[in-house]
């Protein structure tokens, strides 16, 4: 298969996925499915993700972790970087192995090993994101209110005032 082809390939395969989604029949079998359904149909309280399974989703394929957390665009995002940089990595280490000229081969070592770590650091991010925003899943990020008072006490004049989240 060329090289062309190969990235082709991934990206395909990245936008399938994402693209895809189970039928309504596969949620009776899954009790993950049923109760988030149920309760996103009835309920009001959001079903209970944990962050160290949402850590270990993402661990295993990166996105799963946000998606999880029911972030849709940000596990797009890192799923599609992650494939992205696999298939370059891939890409440069299969000319790295057709070619045969040294100048060449530094270069493209040093292309491969760039893309690896950059690899890395996108499947780590996706982990540590995937944690974070499970446990900040109850954060309020709205202020509520916002009050001023002045306290005028005897000999002692003071402005105050209380930020609420």
């Amino acid at each position: 298969m060329s090289p062309n082809k190969t990235i082709t390939f991934w990206g395909l395969g990245c936008v399938a996925v994402l693209l895809a989604q189970a039928p309504e029949g596969c949620a009776a079998s899954d009790p993950d499915l049923s109760s988030a359904r149920a309760e996103s149909a009835g309920d009001t309280t959001a079903r209970d993700t944990t962050p160290r399974s949402a850590l270990l989703r993402s661990m295993l394929v990166p996105g799963w972790g946000q998606w999880y957390n029911r972030r849709p665009l940000k596990a797009g995002l890192v799923f599609t970087a992650t494939c992205g940089l696999a298939a370059g990595t891939i890409y440069q280490n299969q000319l790295l192995q057709d070619s045969s000229a040294q100048a060449d081969r530094t270069t493209m070592r040093y292309r491969r090993n760039t893309l690896a770590i950059w690899l890395l650091v996108a499947v780590f991010y996706g982990m540590v994101d995937a944690y974070v925003d499970a446990h900040l899943r109850d954060f309020d990020t709205e202020i509520q209110q916002m009050a001023y008072a002045v306290r005028i006490a005897p000999y002692r004049p003071a402005l105050a005032y209380s930020l609420c989240w």
